[in-house]
């Protein structure tokens, strides 16, 4: 309880973003593929050197003979242990579900890449 028993307001979250955190450097960028109870998504993930996991959702769309990426906002992973390490990351990840790959070419800083002649290259697994 907040000053005067009133409730202190949680922040939102969702209106996380890291383009306030350009200026660091991430400690791992990964495409990933993870199931769901009605499908799959895909997306990419970017771990922080304070152990904060970020995500947003997206991927490439192809037609026309051309590939563009496209991605969301990033969104703060509120389930991560707060993991630090490259290596411990992917295996608690994976553990969780997700399949990690290289990122496509949407750097963390933009939401969209292209378009590129021709169909996506397949991912390249972690």
């Amino acid at each position: 309880m907040g000053f005067w028993g009133r409730r202190k307001k949680k922040p939102d979250l969702t209106e996380w973003r890291v383009t306030a955190l350009e200026p660091i450097e991430p400690v791992a960028h990964w495409g990933f593929a993870a199931d769901t109870a009605d499908s799959w998504v895909t997306g990419q993930l970017l771990l922080l050197p304070d152990g904060v996991l970020v995500r947003r959702y997206g991927g490439s769309r192809y037609g026309g003979g051309e590939t563009t990426y496209q991605y969301g906002a990033w969104e703060l992973v509120t389930w991560w242990p707060g993991i630090t390490g490259r290596d411990e990351a992917i295996g608690a990840l994976r553990g969780a579900g997700y399949d990690l790959y290289e990122p496509d070419p949407v750097p963390p800083g933009e939401r969209t890449a292209g378009p590129f002649p021709g169909a996506p290259d397949p991912a390249t697994p972690i």
